[in-house]
C-alpha cells in the first residue's frame, strides 16, 4: 500500500468502528429493516416474474416446454429418467427466455450493476488471454490443456494422453488407459478448440476458463441472494470479481474453478431445500456435490461442513430431518464418484462397455430419486425409529461408516492422504497457520481486503442471528475445516484458497452494507461504496496484473522448443531437470523427470550396455535444465545397488524447513555426493547447447 492508501484504509476502519459505536443500539432495528426490505424484494420479484409473459407475449413464445410440464411433475421412474435425459436439452432451449425473464425479475438497475461487474471481471483478464502457458503454476496447463489438445487433434474425446507424465519403460508416449478423474475440464477445452479453431491455443483456453468464471459469479450471486439483500450480494460479487486469486483460478486450467461452480450450484439447491423443505432440491444439491467429488475429492473438505452447518443453524431442523438430509446428501455425493470409477473411467479403452455401464448408473440414480420422492414418509418413519432406538441408531452409524470405507476403497481416494491431507507434525503447528495467514493469504487477497475482512468478522459479532450471519458462519466453518485438513497442499497452491477468500468477501460485503445503512441515506450509501471501491480496487487490480501477466523468457524457451523439434523425433523423450513442462505442449515430445529413471529395467540395462546406450534404448534424447549442470544426486540410484532413499523432500519436510531454516530432514545426501564421484556421474553428461538460461545435455559412458 502507498501512503495515501494507508491513510485511507486507517480512516475507513476508524470511521467504521466510530459508526458502530454510535449506532450500537440501533443494530437490531437495522437488521429488522434489512429483513423487511428483503421480503419486499422477494414479493416484487415474484410479481414481475408472474407478469412477464403477459407484458412480453412475443418473448413468452420462447418458453419451450415441449408439452412435458404435466409429465415432468410425475414422481415415477420413467419421469425421473425423462428428467435426467431431457433436462439439459429443455434447459438449453429455454435459456434465452429464462435469461431475459431473470433480468426483468431482478430489476433494471440491479441487472445493469450485475452486468457491469461481469464486464469488470472480463476487462481485468481479457488483455492477458494470449499470455503463454508459463508463469505461476504453469504445470497445470499440462494437466488439462495437453490432453484436450490431443483429443481435439485426433478427433477422439476418449484419448487420454499426457506426454508430461511419460514413463520410458511402461508408457513412453504418456497415453493412459483410464481417466484419472471426471474429465469435464478436458472435454470443455477440447470442445472450445473445435468451435474456435481460428484462435490461438492460449486464447481459447482462457476463453473457456473465463466462461467458467462467469458462471461462478452468476451462481454465486443467485446463492447469496438467498441469504443477503441484492445490494449486499452485489457488493460481495464485486469483491469476488476483482479478487486476484479468483481471477487466477479462472485463468489457469485448474479443476478448482469447476469445483467452485459446482459448490455454488449445489448450495443453491441446498438453500432451496432449507427454504421449501422439498426433497428434490436436496437430491440435486447432493448430485452436483457428487459430480464435484468425481471431479476432485477436495470439494468434500469444504462443502460437507458448509452443508452440515446450514442444517445445524436452521431452526426448523430436528434430529430426524438432520439425519435424513445428511444421509441423502452424502449418498448422492458418493454415487457419482463410484459411477465414474466403474464406468466413464474406462472410456479410453472400452467406450462401448463404459457407456453401457454409465447408462445403468443413470437408471440406478433415477431409481434413487424416485424412491426418495415417493417414499419420503417411509424414510421419515424409519429414521425416526432409528434415532429413538439405540441399537438401530448404532447400526445406522456403522452402515454410514461402511459406505464411507467402500467409497474410499472403490475410488482409491485413500491414496491421496499422504501428500494431500495434513499430518500430526503439522496439524497443531501454529507457526504454519500464522505463516499462511500473514505471509500467504494476506498477499493473495491484498492487505486492504485482508484487514477489512478481519474487521468484518469483529463487526459480525455485534449483529443479530440473521440469515446473513448464518451464511458467514457456515462458510467460515467450512473454510476452517478445509484449511486445517488440507494445509499441506494449500501451503503450496494459491488457487486452493478460493473458499477462504470468499469468506473474507462475505465478511467485508456484509460489514460495508450495514455501515452504509446506519444513516439511511442514498447519498451516504453511494459515498460509502465509492470510498470502499477506491480502497480495494487499485491494489486488487495491480495484484491481478502482476499475477496474470507473469511469464518466463519466451525467446529462449521457443529456441529450446525449436531445438527439440529439429534434433529429436516425435517419440523421443527429454529429461526435465527444471520443471519445463510447457515444452511438451510446444513440441509434443514426451517428458520425464529423473525419478522416472529409477526402475530395475533401466538399472540393469546400464550395467549391461552402459548409460549412453541405455538412454538410446529407451528413446531418451537429452536433459534440459536451467542450472549449470544436471542435478547429479538425482541420478545416483540408477548407478548403484545401494538402498538409497528418495532425494526429493515431501511436502511436510519442505513446509517445516521453510518455517525453520535449521530444520533438516534425515537423508543420505552425503553418501550421494560420494557416489557421484565413485560412479563418475558428472562425466556422463555432455553439454550440447546453451540457449539463454537453458542448457541441453546429451549422454556419455
Amino acid at each position: 500500500m502507498n501512503t495515501f492508501e494507508s491513510y485511507l484504509f486507517l480512516a475507513t476502519i476508524l470511521f467504521g468502528f466510530f459508526t458502530l459505536y454510535l449506532y450500537r443500539n440501533d443494530i437490531k432495528i437495522i437488521e429488522n429493516k434489512i429483513y423487511l426490505e428483503k421480503e419486499n424484494e422477494q414479493k416484487a420479484e415474484a410479481k414481475r416474474e408472474q407478469e412477464f409473459d403477459r407484458k412480453f407475449p412475443i418473448l413468452a413464445k420462447l418458453n419451450l416446454d415441449y408439452c412435458s410440464s404435466e409429465y415432468w411433475k410425475k414422481g415415477d421412474l420413467s419421469a425421473s429418467l425423462f428428467r435426467l435425459l431431457i433436462a439439459p436439452i429443455v434447459w438449453t432451449a429455454r435459456l434465452p427466455y429464462s435469461s431475459v425473464r431473470w433480468m426483468y425479475r431482478e430489476g433494471g438497475v440491479y441487472t445493469l450493476i450485475f452486468i457491469a461487474i461481469l464486464f469488470l471481471f472480463t476487462a481485468i483478464k481479457a488483455p492477458y488471454f494470449d499470455v503463454s502457458f508459463t508463469g505461476e503454476h504453469s504445470m497445470k496447463y499440462n494437466s488439462y490443456v495437453e490432453p484436450a489438445k490431443y483429443m481435439y487433434e485426433n478427433h477422439n474425446p476418449f484419448l487420454y494422453r499426457k506426454s508430461y507424465q511419460a514413463d520410458p519403460v511402461n508408457n513412453p508416449l504418456g497415453i493412459f488407459n483410464t481417466f484419472s478423474q471426471l474429465p469435464l475440464l478436458e472435454w470443455g477445452l477440447a470442445a472450445t478448440y473445435a468451435l474456435m479453431p481460428f484462435n490461438s491455443l492460449e486464447v481459447n483456453t482462457r476463453l473457456f476458463t473465463h466462461f467458467i468464471g462467469i458462471l461462478i459469479l452468476i451462481s454465486a450471486y443467485v446463492f447469496f441472494k438467498n441469504w443477503f439483500s441484492k445490494e449486499e450480494s452485489l457488493i460481495i460479487l464485486f469483491l469476488m470479481a476483482i479478487n486476484p486469486i479468483i481471477s487466477f483460478t479462472t485463468f489457469v486450467t485448474v479443476a478448482d474453478s469447476l469445483l467452485l461452480l459446482l459448490t455454488f450450484i449445489s448450495l443453491n439447491y441446498a438453500s432451496k431445500y432449507i427454504e421449501e423443505e422439498r426433497l428434490k432440491h436436496l437430491f440435486f444439491a447432493g448430485l452436483f456435490f457428487g459430480i464435484g467429488v468425481a471431479t476432485k475429492y477436495s470439494i468434500i473438505l469444504w462443502e460437507a461442513p458448509i452443508f452440515t452447518m446450514l442444517l445445524i443453524l436452521n431452526k426448523k431442523t430436528d434430529m430426524c430431518t438432520f439425519v435424513k438430509s445428511v444421509g441423502i446428501f452424502g449418498l448422492m455425493g458418493v454415487l457419482p464418484a463410484i459411477a465414474f470409477k466403474t464406468s466413464l473411467k474406462y472410456l479410453p479403452t472400452d467406450a462401448l462397455l463404459s457407456t453401457i455401464s454409465f447408462i445403468i448408473w443413470i437408471v440406478v440414480i433415477s431409481c434413487v430419486y424416485t424412491i426418495i420422492i415417493k417414499k419420503e414418509n417411509n424414510i421419515d418413519n424409519i429414521i425416526s425409529k432409528a434415532t429413538q432406538n439405540k441399537l438401530l441408531f448404532v447400526g445406522a452409524i456403522i452402515s454410514g461408516i461402511s459406505i464411507g470405507i467402500t467409497f474410499l476403497y472403490v475410488t482409491q481416494a485413500y491414496r491421496l492422504f499422504n501428500e494431500f491431507l495434513t499430518d500430526p507434525k503439522l496439524i497443531f503447528n501454529w507457526d504454519m497457520y500464522a505463516h499462511m495467514l500473514n505471509k500467504q493469504f494476506k498477499q493473495y487477497m491484498t492487505e486492504n481486503v485482508f484487514y477489512l475482512g478481519l474487521v468484518g468478522f469483529i463487526f459480525s459479532l455485534y449483529s443479530g442471528f440473521s440469515k446473513q450471519k448464518i451464511a458467514l458462519i457456515t462458510f467460515l466453518v467450512g473454510s476452517f475445516f478445509y484449511w486445517v485438513l488440507a494445509s499441506k497442499v494449500i501451503f503450496f497452491h494459491n488457487y486452493y484458497t478460493n473458499i477462504i477468500i470468499i469468506v473474507f468477501c462475505i465478511s467485508i460485503g456484509s460489514m460495508i452494507y450495514r455501515v452504509s445503512r446506519f444513516y439511511d441515506n442514498k447519498f451516504f450509501f453511494i459515498s460509502i461504496i465509492l470510498v470502499f471501491s477506491l480502497l480495494v480496487y487499485p491494489t486488487s487490480y495491480n495484484a491481478n496484473v502482476n499475477r496474470l501477466n507473469e511469464e518466463i523468457d519466451q525467446y529462449s524457451l521457443m529456441q529450446v522448443a525449436q531445438y527439440l523439434l529439429e534434433n529429436t523425433n516425435e517419440n523421443e523423450i527429454y529429461i526435465d531437470d527444471s520443471y519445463l513442462l510447457t515444452l511438451t505442449i510446444l513440441t509434443g515430445r514426451p517428458r520425464i523427470d529423473e525419478s522416472n529413471l529409477i526402475q530395475d529395467e533401466i538399472s540393469e540395462s546400464i550395467k549391461t550396455i552402459g548409460f549412453s546406450e541405455s538412454m538410446k534404448k529407451y528413446n531418451i534424447s537429452c536433459v534440459i535444465t536451467t542450472r549449470n549442470t544436471p542435478r547429479y544426486e538425482k541420478y545416483v540410484n540408477i548407478f548403484t545397488d545401494e538402498n538409497l532413499g528418495s532425494v526429493s523432500y515431501g511436502r511436510r519436510d519442505i513446509i517445516l524447513s521453510r518455517l525453520n531454516p535449521d530444520y533438516h530432514s534425515s537423508g543420505d545426501i552425503e553418501r550421494r555426493n560420494q557416489l557421484i564421484k565413485e560412479c563418475n556421474i558428472q562425466n556422463k553428461f555432455i553439454l550440447e547447447q546453451k540457449l539463454g538460461p537453458y542448457r541441453i545435455f546429451s549422454f556419455s559412458g
